[in-house]
């Protein structure tokens, strides 16, 4: 479906160097050949292909706190580690997945190591541009300054990593001097039409000191990431002429960059009104403006187009289009867009109708009514010696979304003079749930056709009731240009009449309501043709839609940690393996949530393999202590409720292990003492869940099973009671424990001598 597909390159190599206490910058500069969009996460590095390292500490997770943060920019790359705290050798991974056209279409993972020392070194520092962009022809020069303030000064050394550097037609240039303790770089890059890209190029300047006097030797860098943006010129010399109610465009032959193999066509734009929009040498295409693309992959410098109406002033500009690579299907991938060209302007005489209104005057079921008016062709245009009366307009009608119109009304007339019937009230319409579409046919001469007018459809309004907010949100289908929306508001069921607010988008957010409180509203759009046939605004009404502020809308996920004293075993503390600790940010404070309630706690029983409901706590709390008694495995979920009852998605399902402790003496003394009479393991043993536990005497026999943890084996044998003789027995025992993925099996089976010693009495 997307065509080949290159993984994306890396430039950087995974190993670094961090000084305890000192910010740590690093960046994989990475590059995708195709132009996909990269966007980077941090992940557990994996122990094999299908699991993570278990027990994975992230860096900021060694000796936490407000000095031990860690941040990765989604869209460059770029990791910053401010900053170690502890001497070590650090594993990261990124997970760099691929974007087409907002499809998820292939991963990597890039495994680094970070060496952190404590040497007294400072990393150097870079100052330069962060962003740029040109159009394509230009050349860039960017200058950098690296130095370095420890003492004695140490040299400092400067290199550049990027796509860049790797073009085989006009590659950049880096060049660096050096003085003591600085360094100065140049980047130069002389651009051509070849580098056009759908994205912006990433390059990351590195400076790294050379501390000859210290041991180890651990050199330290600081990265400055630039993102470059290329931009393809504007095609040049748009005109556009009304010829026989068509317009013709054409613009200047040859287009600077039409000659290299990613150039796939023109894209013509058309927008309502003559517009006065002034674009910088970084505009890509025409997103985001009034400006509506007809018609794209036109090879020739000229189009016409046939679907313009007639008296209605338009504004045309062209874009060329680029594409990163070409897929094996022959379809272009990642499309790219030139600036866009200077506008030409044209309006065709108006010979035809054009519609004005679509306005809705009264919300029913059943009675509804709906205002349709137009205005009338131009004489002059029309030609009324050549289209001799007599005249008709048709109305037609539709519900919008359906395909077939039906005739509404007609009206007949004589003369032109005559033709002043513009004005058609429809009724008996459902307005409450319906959206209508109109248009109107013109007919001189009985019954030759001269033309009609574009569909127009009444606004419909819909809204979308949440927590002490209604979402106001409408569409509308009409060929003249809307540029404004009044809306009113009433608290009750009467018409609204209150002007609530105006705006330029297709929603609105009414908030601070009350609750199970009706609110009223309707839409009033102003839009115009921006012509001078017809020089007047156009106010159109949607229907009367009412609603209630409901909160459905449920929190968002408390981000959840959880620990426990098996991950502080090494810390020396006095330990207590009798819980597990859950802290979790609040919802509040995640995604400004004002009207969460509480949390949830759920955990889910490893071995039973149910989740249960721990316990549900207050809108305060951040964290919650869970006691157990014969594991500390299992898996957490918290999610927030809000007053309303509503619950938030489950978010990340956390999972701890235990950290099981088995071990068994190698002698014990059965008899009438009451002292060291039975084998068990040594008193420290914890989560253990069952184990096969056998003893065997010197000639291989099966002296005693059990598959109790305690074993408590008082010398006899199983079968038939009698005491065993004093002698070493052999012992095989498989442990087993409860794991976060159910019962798991020890990897090492324990095995050993028994030195049974008997005391008599």
């Amino acid at each position: 479906f997307f065509g080949y597909n290159s993984s994306p390159i890396l430039s950087l190599p995974p190993i670094d160097y961090g000084q305890k206490g000192a910010t740590f910058i690093h960046n994989p500069t990475a590059f995708d050949p195709d132009g996909d969009s990269l966007v980077f996460k941090l992940i557990i590095p994996k122990e094999t292909n299908d699991s993570d390292v278990p027990f994975y500490k992230y860096p900021d997770q060694i000796v936490p706190g407000p000095d031990n943060n860690i941040s990765l920019n989604s869209q460059t790359g770029e990791f910053i580690w401010e900053s170690p705290q502890l001497v070590g050798e650090y594993n990261i991974a990124f997970l760099i997945t691929e974007y087409r056209s907002g499809f998820k279409i292939g991963t990597m993972v890039r495994d680094m190591q970070i060496l952190v020392a404590d040497t007294g070194n400072t990393p150097p520092e870079i100052i330069g541009p962060t962003e740029i962009c040109v159009q394509l022809g230009e050349t860039i020069e960017m200058e950098f300054d690296a130095f370095d303030e420890d003492s004695p000064p140490q040299k400092v050394v400067m290199t550049a990593f990027g796509a860049p550097f790797e073009m085989s037609n006009g590659p950049a240039s880096f060049t660096v001097s050096n003085d003591q303790s600085e360094s100065h770089g140049v980047f130069d890059w002389i651009t051509n039409c070849s580098h056009v890209f759908s994205d912006a190029y990433t390059i990351v300047v590195k400076a790294e000191d050379q501390p000859d006097n210290l041991f180890p030797y651990i050199p330290l860098v600081d990265l400055e990431t630039i993102m470059i943006n290329v931009i393809a010129p504007p095609p040049t010399g748009l005109t556009a002429i009304a010829v026989q109610g068509e317009v013709e465009l054409s613009w200047d032959d040859p287009y600077e960059c039409a000659f290299i193999e990613k150039f796939i066509g023109f894209s013509i734009y058309r927008s309502i009104g003559c517009d006065d929009l002034l674009f910088d040498e970084c505009q890509r295409g025409l997103d985001g403006t009034s400006y509506t693309k007809i018609v794209s992959g036109v090879k020739e410098y000229s189009f016409t187009d046939a679907t313009a109406q007639k008296g209605i002033n338009y504004s045309y500009r062209v874009v060329a289009e680029f594409s990163d690579a070409n897929s094996n299907q022959g379809v272009p991938i990642n499309i790219s867009e030139s600036s866009p060209s200077e506008n030409a302007c044209v309006e065709l005489p108006k010979d035809e109708p054009v519609i004005t209104r679509v306005s809705v005057l009264t919300t029913d079921a059943v009675n509804g009514e709906i205002l349709v008016a137009w205005s009338k062709p131009d004489p002059i245009a029309l030609d009324t010696v050549v289209n001799p009366g007599p005249y008709t307009y048709i109305v037609y009608r539709t519900v919008t979304g359906a395909n077939a119109f039906v005739e509404l009304a007609r009206y007949d007339s004589n003369t032109f003079a005559e033709a002043n019937d513009t004005v058609i009230t429809d009724i008996g319409l459902n307005t409450e749930s319906e959206e209508y579409t109109y248009r109107i046919d013109f007919l001189a001469s009985g019954d030759d056709l001269i033309g009609g007018t574009q569909t127009a459809g009444s606004i419909f309004l819909n809204l979308v009731s949440q927590n002490e907010q209604i979402t106001l949100l409408w569409d509308e289908q009409v060929p003249w240009s809307n540029t404004e929306y009044v809306i009113y508001r009433n608290d009750n069921m009467g018409t609204p009449t209150e002007v609530l607010d105006t705006t330029t988008e297709q929603s609105y957010k009414d908030k601070n309501l009350d609750n199970n409180i009706t609110y009223c509203y309707r839409v009033e759009s102003i839009g115009s043709y921006f012509s001078e046939s017809i020089n007047y605004e156009l106010y159109n009404d949607s229907q009367i839609s009412c609603g209630e502020p409901l909160d459905t809308v449920a929190p968002c996920s408390p981000i959840l940690s959880v620990t426990n004293d098996c991950l502080l075993e090494d810390s020396g503390e006095q330990l207590a393996y009798d819980s597990n600790r859950l802290t979790w940010q609040s919802s509040q404070s995640v995604c400004d949530a004002d009207d969460v309630a509480g949390y949830n706690i759920y955990y889910t029983d490893p071995f039973l393999g149910e989740e249960v409901t721990v316990e549900t706590v207050g809108r305060d709390a951040t964290n919650y202590t869970h006691y157990l008694e014969n594991t500390l495995a299992g898996c957490y979920v918290v999610t927030a409720i809000d007053s309303a009852g509503n619950e938030s998605n489950r978010g990340l399902q956390i999972c701890l292990e235990s950290c099981l402790v088995y071990d068994l003496p190698n002698a014990f003394t059965p008899g009438a003492d009451d002292q060291n009479d039975l084998f068990t393991p040594l008193p420290d043993y914890r989560f253990v869940d069952r184990v096969e536990f056998e003893v065997f005497n010197r000639w291989g026999v099966l002296v005693f099973k059990t598959e109790d943890p305690n074993l408590n084996w008082d010398g006899t044998d199983y079968k038939t009671g009698e005491a065993l003789p004093e002698e070493v027995y052999l012992y095989t025992c498989n442990v087993y424990e409860r794991s976060a993925k159910g019962e798991a099996l020890l990897q090492k089976e324990l095995s050993g001598y028994i030195h049974l010693f008997r005391k008599f009495d």
